[in-house]
Parts: C-alpha cells; sequence; structure tokens
C-alpha cells in the first residue's frame, strides 16, 4: 500500500524544509511526538505542539513557503487538523498528510499523501494497528533520511549522543 514514489518525496521534502511543523491529536499525538523526536535527532528542526490553539499561533505566525506542515490523522477528516494544515498551505508550506487509505479532506489539500493501511477493530479505543502503522512510515522515513543523508545524519546524531551521555554522569 506504501506509495515509494510518495515516501522518498516526503523524506526530501522534510530533509529540505527549513522548519517542519507536525499536527496531531487524539491517538495522533504518539506518532507526531515519535516524528519530532526522530526528526530532531536528525538535525531537522521539527515542532509539535499538543495543544490545538498553540499549533494554529505557530503555524499562523511562523510558517512560510520553506516550511512543511505534516498532519497526522488516520480519518483524514480530524477539524483541527485540516484547519491548521489550510492555515499553512496559505502560507504557502507544503503539506504532507499521513492517513489512513482513502479519500479525505486531508488527503485532497496535501501536496504528498501518505496512506497507511490497517484493519481496526471495531470500536477500538486505543486505535493499535492504525497507529503502528503509521509509526512504521515514520521509521522509514527516518531510515531514508538517514541513509540518504548519512553525514549529515551522522553528524546531529553523534552530536545528540555526546549530548545526552554528559546529562548520565
Amino acid at each position: 500500500m506504501i506509495d515509494l514514489n510518495a515516501i522518498e518525496k516526503a523524506a526530501e521534502t522534510l530533509f529540505n524544509s527549513k522548519r517542519v511543523f507536525i499536527l496531531g491529536l487524539g491517538s495522533s499525538q504518539a506518532i507526531s511526538m515519535d516524528l519530532q523526536h526522530k526528526l530532531l535527532r536528525l538535525g531537522i528542526l521539527a515542532i509539535y505542539q499538543p495543544d490545538i490553539h498553540i499549533q494554529r499561533i505557530l503555524i499562523s505566525n511562523q510558517a512560510s513557503p520553506d516550511d512543511t506542515i505534516f498532519a497526522v490523522s488516520h480519518s483524514g477528516s480530524s477539524k483541527d487538523v485540516l484547519e491548521n494544515a489550510m492555515i499553512g498551505k496559505e502560507k504557502g508550506a507544503k503539506i504532507i498528510a499521513l492517513t489512513g487509505y482513502g479519500k479525505s479532506p486531508l488527503s485532497k489539500m496535501a501536496d504528498i499523501h501518505l496512506y497507511s493501511f490497517s484493519e481496526e477493530i471495531k470500536h477500538s479505543l486505543v486505535a493499535m494497528s492504525s497507529r503502528i502503522a503509521a509509526i512504521a512510515i515514520i521509521d522509514v522515513l527516518h531510515s531514508i533520511i538517514s541513509n540518504r543523508h548519512k553525514d549529515f545524519a551522522v553528524e546531529h546524531f553523534e552530536n545528540v549522543n555526546i549530548k545526552m551521555a554528559s546529562l548520565k554522569t
């Protein structure tokens, strides 16, 4: 189900962005935080704020054509995620959407659309399989960026490891 061209384009877009603003609410928060963590370790400025109002303020005041909005919504219909992504699009930022498979308002808005496919148990409260599928896509993006830009990734990864090690002493 993964469109290899889309995932490669997403990886390059993330790498070449001045900043990456990450949107995700509810069960998409864990995915959003994981993406932020992985991008920051690679040396890519990634901004995730779980408060939807702070997300809107950040995007309204900071987003530019040099930036990317990475919107995570399994349904692709989360009202607040859609509205904040639209603000980013109006500011000229590129939009990457990570949604469940199928047409959605978010997929129609996105410049790059990544689909995850999972079969949720009906009325699942934890959305486990959709989160696992989305995390796998985040891991693939991280791997592509790390492998294509090894010197950059290693430099930042080692820098973070040195700083993290100093916290242990």
